[in-house]
């Protein structure tokens, strides 16, 4: 399996070229450390050149979030909050604060994350679109979504 990725440092972006086991378990947004061979491409039809980093090796920074343990209180006070009657609307103001209204599209982005499991057979991420004329916060609700799915979420 080969992957290309591409890598932006210093508002710079550069092609990585991955291949096999180096593409296991990649994830977006992730800070990795890639080791290779730069290499000058000349696209064809096209004067256009190209460089992509052949990666020799990869050592992804993972996050020191993923050591979260969650305590007997925090769960006491989850279900506090789940058993408030207007839990789900709080939730949803909770939800990009400086949008002011769009309550469905806030919901519609929650339930994105939480409504479709993951399994071996089953892959349970759900995609969002946005589509709208200009001024309907489009914009600032995509990048909340990708900061509530970080680092696994993008934003095209």
């Amino acid at each position: 399996m080969v992957t290309i990725m591409t890598i932006i440092c210093r508002k710079q972006s550069l092609n990585a070229v991955l291949f096999d086991e180096q593409t296991v378990n990649v994830r977006n947004g992730e800070k990795a450390m890639i080791i290779g061979d730069l290499h000058v491409v000349q696209q064809r039809g096209n004067s256009k050149r190209v460089t992509y980093l052949f990666a020799n090796g990869i050592e992804y920074e993972r996050a020191q979030n993923e050591n979260i343990v969650i305590t007997d209180d925090d769960l006491d006070r989850l279900d506090e909050f789940s058993k408030q009657p207007d839990y789900i609307s709080k939730l949803v103001e909770m939800f990009a604060p400086t949008v002011i209204g769009h309550e469905d599209k806030k919901l519609g982005i929650i339930l994105m994350y939480v409504g479709a499991p993951e399994t071996e057979d089953f892959r349970g991420r759900i995609h969002g679109l946005f589509i709208g004329p200009p001024g309907t916060a489009k914009s600032k609700l995509a990048q909340a979504a990708k900061r509530l799915g970080q680092p696994q979420s993008r934003l095209n």
